[in-house]
């Protein structure tokens, strides 16, 4: 039995190419039903009837055997492993005396997406089936609702295609919306996802180093953001040394310098505080995009140099809804 087993395996794999024919002698329904396949058919009486069935990647992931009754007739049911991905799955069924195993396709749309994104207290899960095959590299890389980078991380999916990430923010990160990538080999476009995260703090710092800056030389200092939501709650605040540096102009998307508090014509920009002498700058952005998120630029400032050497400016976000 178990010969003739692994012998119906080599045949039906050696038939990746064939379709229906008449010459099968095999007539078979494939079903799915609350993640449940049905194949069933006939194949002759009292004969040995063995299915395999394939991953979208290619990877089997069911294979059996059992005899057709006094009637001809013959059924397997089974479930996918754990884990399996969506997409078009391949059944091939052949038997004794079959020369053209039956092969049809079924898609099953029940599975594990590619990314899959958990909370479970403060632990994070990223999971999910990239469909790229057995032992492949999968990196996944985790942005802040700024931008920055929090985790980064690579391992080899398994044998079934998965992979799995479990990992922790840094201390006090910031509340809110975080961009999950996940790619790898043969993957050109990195998957996506996202999760919110309310576990944290409202404040964000950020160190921004200007270098080799020189007494009476203007350098410009340009703020990003990303996949920001809710600007219409965030104050941000910036801080310097003002024995360091000066600002020259609070506002550079304007032809005047602006140097005063206040809605800033023609712009987003509201200065709500300046102190040259503490070396802080305080505005808000008029722009409510709820929680559609935003990318682009925050603010640009221009300052003039008082000393040598490298210095920092330091970015808050303080969010209250």
């Amino acid at each position: 039995m178990k010969k003739f087993f692994a012998a119906m395996i080599i045949t039906i794999l050696a038939a990746v190419s064939c379709t229906v024919s008449a010459e099968s002698g095999i007539i078979a329904n494939v079903e799915v039903t609350d993640d449940v396949f049905t194949v069933s058919g006939e194949a002759g009486f009292e004969k040995e009837v063995t299915i395999l069935v394939t991953s979208p990647a290619g990877a089997i992931c069911y294979v059996d055997q059992a005899k057709s009754d006094a009637t001809g007739h013959f059924a397997f049911m089974f479930l996918l492993p754990q884990g399996s991905a969506n997409g078009e799955y391949t059944v091939k069924v052949g038997g004794e005396g079959i020369n053209v195993p039956y092969q049809t396709t079924i898609t099953y749309s029940g599975g594990l997406p590619p990314v899959r994104v958990n909370l479970n207290g403060e632990v994070i899960t990223v999971d999910g089936n990239l469909q790229t095959g057995v032992g492949k590299d999968v990196t996944i890389l985790v942005l802040s609702p700024l931008g920055d980078i929090v985790y980064v991380d690579q391992i080899a999916n398994d044998v079934n295609g998965l992979y799995r990430f479990d990992f922790l923010l840094p201390p006090m990160s910031m509340n809110g919306v975080y961009s999950v990538n996940v790619g790898g080999e043969d993957i050109e476009v990195p998957y996506s996802g996202e999760f919110t995260y309310t576990n944290g703090t409202d404040v964000l710092s950020r160190m921004l180093e200007m270098k080799n800056i020189a007494p009476g030389v203007e350098r410009k200092l340009f703020i990003q953001g990303e996949n920001m939501r809710n600007l219409e709650h965030k104050t941000f605040i910036l801080t310097y040394d003002p024995a360091n540096l000066q600002v020259t102009d609070l506002c550079l998307f304007t032809y005047e310098k602006e140097l005063q508090t206040g809605e800033i014509d023609g712009t987003h920009f509201n200065i709500t505080e300046f102190n040259a002498q503490t070396g802080k700058i305080k505005f808000t952005l008029n722009v409510a995009n709820g929680e559609t998120a935003w990318n682009g630029t925050l603010a640009g400032i221009l300052f003039e140099g008082r000393q040598n050497g490298n210095v920092t400016v330091q970015v808050d976000v303080i969010t209250e809804m």
